[in-house]
């Protein structure tokens, strides 16, 4: 299952960046949703500590 969503856009001019990255959480009702963990511009949202044990996990 996938748990962080890179989210990437393209300037006018064809280069490319990072806009987002999202960690893959089930709400309530079950459903899957995508909450931000990080954004450009803005930085980490209060889902960095979910961000940081989900990538910690990976070595």
């Amino acid at each position: 299952m996938v748990q962080v969503i890179f989210g990437m856009a393209r300037t006018a001019g064809g280069r490319r960046s990072m806009t987002e990255i999202g960690v893959v959480e089930r709400d309530r009702a079950g459903l899957v949703r995508v909450v931000p963990a990080w954004r450009a511009g803005t930085g980490f949202t209060d889902r960095r500590e979910t961000l940081v044990r989900l990538i910690g996990s990976r070595s």
